[in-house]
Protein backbone atom coordinates (compact mmCIF):
# COMPACT_ATOMS: atom_id res chain seq x y z
CA UNK A 1 0.00 0.00 0.00
CA UNK A 2 2.59 2.54 1.10
CA UNK A 3 4.95 1.44 -2.61
CA UNK A 4 1.16 2.65 -4.41
CA UNK A 5 0.85 6.02 -2.30
CA UNK A 6 4.52 7.00 -3.19
CA UNK A 7 3.94 5.78 -7.30
CA UNK A 8 1.07 7.94 -7.06
CA UNK A 9 3.10 10.88 -5.29
CA UNK A 10 5.68 10.70 -7.51
CA UNK A 11 2.85 10.80 -10.62
CA UNK A 12 1.22 13.65 -9.61
CA UNK A 13 4.19 16.17 -8.39
CA UNK A 14 6.65 14.70 -11.43
CA UNK A 15 5.49 17.53 -13.34
CA UNK A 16 6.19 20.66 -11.26
CA UNK A 17 9.73 18.71 -10.44
CA UNK A 18 10.57 18.57 -14.22
CA UNK A 19 9.58 22.42 -14.51
CA UNK A 20 11.67 23.69 -11.63
CA UNK A 21 14.34 21.36 -12.65
CA UNK A 22 14.03 22.61 -16.25
CA UNK A 23 14.01 26.33 -14.79
CA UNK A 24 17.06 25.93 -13.73
CA UNK A 25 19.32 26.27 -16.90
CA UNK A 26 17.30 29.76 -18.42
CA UNK A 27 14.01 31.37 -18.13
CA UNK A 28 11.19 29.01 -18.88
CA UNK A 29 7.30 29.73 -19.84
CA UNK A 30 4.04 27.24 -21.05
CA UNK A 31 4.14 27.68 -24.87
CA UNK A 32 2.50 25.51 -27.66
CA UNK A 33 3.98 24.50 -31.03
CA UNK A 34 2.42 23.83 -33.90
CA UNK A 35 3.87 20.39 -35.58
CA UNK A 36 1.47 20.64 -38.39
CA UNK A 37 1.56 22.42 -41.60
CA UNK A 38 -0.01 26.42 -41.52
CA UNK A 39 -3.65 24.62 -42.86
CA UNK A 40 -3.85 21.59 -41.25
CA UNK A 41 -2.71 23.12 -37.77
CA UNK A 42 -1.44 20.20 -35.01
CA UNK A 43 -1.10 22.35 -32.13
CA UNK A 44 1.30 20.63 -28.67
CA UNK A 45 1.33 22.22 -25.60
CA UNK A 46 4.82 22.66 -24.25
CA UNK A 47 7.54 24.16 -22.44
CA UNK A 48 9.83 26.61 -23.64
CA UNK A 49 13.10 27.76 -22.51
CA UNK A 50 15.36 29.76 -23.31
CA UNK A 51 18.75 28.81 -22.28
CA UNK A 52 21.63 31.43 -23.43
CA UNK A 53 21.82 31.35 -27.58
CA UNK A 54 19.01 28.59 -28.25
CA UNK A 55 15.36 28.72 -27.42
CA UNK A 56 14.24 25.03 -26.34
CA UNK A 57 10.60 23.19 -26.78
CA UNK A 58 9.96 20.75 -24.38
CA UNK A 59 6.46 18.55 -24.87
CA UNK A 60 4.40 18.68 -21.84
CA UNK A 61 3.13 16.22 -20.49
CA UNK A 62 6.61 14.33 -20.82
CA UNK A 63 9.10 12.67 -18.49
CA UNK A 64 12.64 13.77 -20.44
CA UNK A 65 14.87 16.69 -19.74
CA UNK A 66 16.16 16.81 -23.00
CA UNK A 67 14.29 19.15 -25.85
CA UNK A 68 12.48 18.04 -28.34
CA UNK A 69 13.28 21.43 -30.44
CA UNK A 70 15.64 23.83 -30.97
CA UNK A 71 15.95 27.10 -32.44
CA UNK A 72 19.19 29.29 -32.40
CA UNK A 73 18.54 32.67 -31.70
CA UNK A 74 21.56 33.88 -33.83
CA UNK A 75 19.48 31.90 -37.14
CA UNK A 76 15.99 33.06 -36.01
CA UNK A 77 14.03 36.13 -36.85
CA UNK A 78 10.10 37.43 -36.49
CA UNK A 79 8.11 36.95 -39.30
CA UNK A 80 4.65 37.99 -37.70
CA UNK A 81 2.73 37.35 -35.31
CA UNK A 82 -0.62 37.60 -34.19
CA UNK A 83 -3.98 37.70 -31.28
CA UNK A 84 -6.08 34.12 -32.05
CA UNK A 85 -9.28 33.93 -31.43
CA UNK A 86 -10.47 30.94 -32.15
CA UNK A 87 -12.09 27.80 -30.50
CA UNK A 88 -9.26 25.41 -30.17
CA UNK A 89 -7.84 26.35 -27.00
CA UNK A 90 -5.64 29.12 -27.93
CA UNK A 91 -8.40 32.15 -27.42
CA UNK A 92 -6.43 35.32 -26.70
CA UNK A 93 -2.74 33.58 -26.81
CA UNK A 94 -0.33 35.62 -28.89
CA UNK A 95 0.90 33.16 -32.06
CA UNK A 96 4.61 34.27 -33.05
CA UNK A 97 6.21 32.99 -36.39
CA UNK A 98 9.77 32.71 -36.33
CA UNK A 99 11.91 31.66 -39.08
CA UNK A 100 14.91 30.08 -38.98
CA UNK A 101 17.65 29.54 -41.35
CA UNK A 102 20.45 26.97 -41.66
CA UNK A 103 21.89 24.80 -43.87
CA UNK A 104 20.83 26.90 -47.28
CA UNK A 105 17.08 25.87 -46.11
CA UNK A 106 14.53 28.38 -43.90
CA UNK A 107 11.91 26.82 -41.71
CA UNK A 108 8.84 28.60 -40.18
CA UNK A 109 8.03 28.15 -36.60
CA UNK A 110 4.78 28.87 -34.69
CA UNK A 111 4.51 29.45 -31.52
CA UNK A 112 1.35 30.71 -29.59
CA UNK A 113 2.11 31.79 -26.05
CA UNK A 114 0.53 34.60 -23.56
CA UNK A 115 1.13 38.20 -23.79
CA UNK A 116 4.09 38.33 -21.06
CA UNK A 117 5.87 35.20 -22.65
CA UNK A 118 5.89 36.85 -25.67
CA UNK A 119 7.34 39.68 -24.20
CA UNK A 120 9.69 37.71 -22.64
CA UNK A 121 10.71 35.97 -26.00
CA UNK A 122 11.08 39.17 -28.32
CA UNK A 123 13.10 40.50 -25.55
CA UNK A 124 15.85 37.37 -25.36
CA UNK A 125 15.46 37.71 -29.22
CA UNK A 126 16.61 41.19 -29.40
CA UNK A 127 18.96 41.08 -26.94
CA UNK A 128 21.48 39.38 -29.10
CA UNK A 129 25.13 40.47 -28.93
CA UNK A 130 26.14 42.44 -31.52
CA UNK A 131 28.47 39.70 -32.60
CA UNK A 132 25.50 37.65 -33.46
CA UNK A 133 25.94 36.98 -37.33
CA UNK A 134 22.06 38.67 -38.06
CA UNK A 135 23.14 41.72 -36.64
CA UNK A 136 26.50 41.88 -38.73
CA UNK A 137 26.66 44.62 -41.34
Amino acid sequence: MALLLLCVAVVVAWPSVRRRLLARHGSIFDCELNLGAASEPDWQLGLARCAGDDLEWFPRPGIGFRPAHTLSRAASGIRAQTRTNDPDGLNGQRIVRLETSGGGESTVWELSMDTEALTALLAWLEAAPPSVGRFRS
